[in-house]
């Protein structure tokens, strides 16, 4: 192999992976930006909701669904959405499964632990 052509390979895989670092680092602040403050981190549980955060309505999150289990916090939910609870889907997965990516108003993922334990407030989505 010529020096020249090693010398363009490995530019190439630097400036490629200075790229891919970029849009990384982009991406990540851009979701930071759009995150809703009241969802806190899919994996340990945690919200950033705070006292001065306006009191749950029918659109979420629902904050007080955290330590309740599953049944508990589908039935708070539909008592606070009312007649649109019959068309909504209510999806309970684990704490650490991966989600489609889509956003429907009509589901709500409720991540629980091992024991059935609301761990994220759940949203729609």
């Amino acid at each position: 192999m010529t020096r020249k052509r090693l010398f363009y390979i490995i530019s190439t895989l630097v400036l490629g992976a200075a790229a891919i670092i970029s849009t990384t680092v982009s991406f990540h602040r851009a979701s930071k930006a759009t995150t809703p403050s009241a969802v806190g981190s899919p994996f340990t549980g945690e919200s950033s909701m705070s006292s001065a955060d306006p009191p749950e309505n029918s659109e979420g999150p629902w904050p007080s669904c955290v330590n309740k289990t599953s049944e508990q916090c589908i039935q708070y939910i539909k008592s606070l959405v009312g007649e649109e609870a019959n068309s909504m889907s209510f999806k309970v997965i684990g704490e650490y499964d991966f989600v489609t990516m889509d956003y429907r108003t009509d589901r709500v993922w409720i991540r629980t632990n091992t024991n059935g334990i609301v761990t994220v407030v759940p949203r729609r989505g």
